[in-house]
This record gives C-alpha cells, sequence and structure tokens, in this order.
C-alpha cells in the first residue's frame, strides 16, 4: 500500500506523511519516494546513494 502525502508545502519545500503506515521514506531532489515494507513483515531494505543523489533500493523478503 503506498500511502498518501497528506500536505506538500512547496514554499518551504516541506511534506506532510502518514507516520501509522510502515516503510521506508527517501528524500531526494525534492521528492518523497515510498517503500513499503517486506510483505512477510521481514526482511530488509539498502537504500543506495550516489554523489549525495538517491540511486536505488534493494529490498529482501525472509520467510519464517
Amino acid at each position: 500500500m503506498k500511502p498518501d502525502i497528506l500536505r506538500v508545502h512547496p514554499d518551504r519545500m516541506t511534506a506532510e506523511i502518514d507516520v501509522r503506515v510502515p516503510g521506508t521514506y527517501v528524500v531526494s531532489e525534492g521528492k518523497v519516494e515510498f517503500f513499503p515494507i517486506p510483505e512477510t513483515g521481514y526482511g530488509s531494505q539498502v537504500v543506495k546513494w550516489h554523489q549525495g543523489k538517491w540511486q536505488e533500493t534493494e529490498g529482501t523478503t525472509k520467510y519464517r
């Protein structure tokens, strides 16, 4: 489930998010990207940066 950004304030370059939705939020170049938790609830997420900019996100899922 991708949450909605509740409110964007472009004049202040801020955004409000729903903190009740678990996941990873990446802020880069004025944009907010959301990556949900693994479907099983177990796993990891790695955010890769290059020269100060977000490049990619890798995720793994573990089954228990």
